[in-house]
């Protein structure tokens, strides 16, 4: 029997035990999560990559978020404010500890962007840090940022840097493989790596923001999607990501098991190329036709006309997307307030090609990917008959996604499709690389491989880039996505792609629209014991 004394302690453990319990809300339990893809490097600057970035934003922060839904919030800073056209001041956040225990500062941040200035990648994160000019650590709390030219993106730019100690500012990617140099201010701290196999990470119960509820998180690299299933069904994993519509019903009647879906970040449009090539066009009986039909905005509006975006949806896409009217997201930052998705009207179509001179229609050999975008080839398939129905003839050419690349680079293709992510919930950084007049001396232009060119949005968009102020900013994207879409037809939105993952019924997760995983969007509903 033991002694009071003896008992009292015991009782004490016990108490404290249930107290660290109930601290993260639920029993700790370890989550098993399998990636399509492997995440190569623990090294959060080696590699501009979801998976890697999913596994980055658990052992490390950036000073600005996003959230699932991509809008941006406080990280590491608490609060930011431009002071004038080129400076940026960021309040950071105190009392943030590293893994190690050392205290977090602004001169951290200083060494994280010159550590990404100096690191030789292939594709580098100087991508969001090429245009600081210089940093000042006004304060251990307060940073200061001067850029070479007015960067109204940059706190969305932020939310990109994942922020390392300035002790490791010469670390090899190496180091951060092996765990010595994996020191971040994160939810987990790193455990294990296992090239091509695994990637364990451990509960940082010192975090400063919620308490994780996982006591470790599990990530195996499963490419094969067949698998990806097989080892939710077998209990070998707890959650899967980017499982695939024809997996949906099987998932969806197994009682033990629940599917999460949602929108990603991009919409699959169709593109018209507006230059004098028709490579991929011929008269309706074969012949060569003397110019590009598409140049004709009665034809582009006729394409547009004909195509049923419900069906697409319901039908080839099972309802696992959504349609859209423009070719970002509808209600991101820049987006139309006004711009819906045009209405099926076989008639009008018709109609307009009758008009436009092609009453027979023409041939067309129509550019799609193969294994890029969700069913990409079906979709291409389900076009193709659609646009028979106003006479013209089409061979849909569904290719691998690199293959697409390289054809799409010639700016010889007709009509074709193509699909850009924001990065964030802006969409100026990629609005700029597909809808302008090509302009390297802007920056502008460099995705715009269908001859499209119009001075007025190239106005617009110019001086968004230059615009520090937000409503101002927004509104001139709005216009300019207007005159793209609605005035001149340039291409034709289909639909909104969406993320699928599946998980066990205990578990509820919120899919993240640019694709990256983030385990404290993970619920644990199972009841504390």
């Amino acid at each position: 029997m033991l002694k009071p004394s003896l008992r009292r302690l015991a009782c004490s453990l016990a108490l404290a035990a249930a107290g660290a319990s109930l601290a993260f809300g639920v029993q700790a339990r370890d989550l098993r999560v399998a990636f399509p893809i492997e995440a190569s490097s623990i090294d959060p600057h080696a590699m501009i990559q979801p998976y890697n970035g999913s596994i980055s934003l658990h052992i490390y922060d950036c000073l600005v978020r996003r959230k699932p839904d991509m809008t941006l919030e406080p990280g590491l800073a608490t609060a930011w404010k431009p002071l004038d056209d080129t400076t940026w001041e960021f309040e950071l956040r105190k009392g943030v500890k590293w893994h190690d225990g050392a205290d977090f500062t602004a001169n951290d941040v200083i060494a994280t962007v010159d550590r990404i200035k100096a690191l030789q990648v292939p594709i580098s994160f100087r991508l969001y840090t090429g245009n600081i000019a210089s940093m000042t650590a006004v304060s251990p709390t307060t940073l200061r940022i001067k850029t070479s030219t007015p960067d109204p993106l940059l706190p969305g730019k932020l939310s990109f840097i994942f922020i390392t100690p300035e002790k490791v500012k010469n670390a090899l990617s190496a180091e951060f493989n092996a765990g010595t140099a994996a020191i971040g201010t994160g939810a987990y701290k790193f455990s294990e790596y296992v090239p091509g196999q695994r990637i364990t990470l451990a509960r940082n119960v010192n975090y400063w923001g919620e308490a994780p509820q996982f006591h470790r998180i599990i990530v195996n690299t499963v490419p094969n999607e067949a698998s990806r299933v097989a080892s939710l069904l077998g209990n070998n994993t707890d959650l899967i990501l980017d499982a695939s519509p024809e997996s949906v019903a099987q998932l969806k009647a197994n009682r033990g098991l629940s599917v999460a879906v949602g929108p990603q970040d991009r919409v699959i449009s169709m593109w018209f190329n507006f230059g004098d090539t028709t490579k991929y066009v011929k008269a309706s009986d074969g012949k060569p036709l003397p110019s590009n039909p598409f140049k004709d905005i009665r034809v582009r509006k006729a394409f547009s006309k004909a195509i049923d975006r419900d069906a697409i949806v319901t039908r080839v896409l099972d309802g696992l997307g959504q349609k859209d009217g423009q070719i970002f997201p509808t209600g991101y930052a820049g987006s139309s307030p006004t711009l819906k998705p045009d209405t099926f009207n076989l008639q009008q179509a018709r109609d307009l090609m009758k008009q436009a001179g092609y009453p027979n229609g023409f041939q067309l050999t129509m550019q799609c990917t193969a294994g890029r975008f969700m069913r990409d080839k079906e979709v291409c398939e389900a076009l193709a008959a659609m646009l028979a129905q106003i006479g013209v003839q089409v061979t849909a050419q569904a290719v691998p996604f690199a293959l697409h690349t390289q054809m799409r680079l010639t700016k010889e293709l007709n009509f074709y499709m193509y699909s850009g992510g924001t990065g964030w919930g802006e969409i100026l950084s990629t609005f700029i690389a597909v809808a302008p007049t090509p302009n390297p001396a802007l920056r502008m232009g460099s995705a715009n491989t269908y001859n499209y060119s119009n001075p007025e949005v190239d106005k617009l968009l110019i001086s968004a880039t230059k615009t520090i102020d937000n409503k101002a900013r927004w509104a001139a994207q709005a216009k300019a996505m207007e005159i793209l879409v609605r005035d001149d037809v340039a291409a034709i939105p289909l639909f909104r792609q969406s993320s699928i993952a599946a998980m066990k019924s205990d578990l509820k997760y919120e899919t993240r629209q640019d694709g990256m995983f983030n385990v404290l969007h993970v619920k644990n509903m199972q009841p504390a014991q």
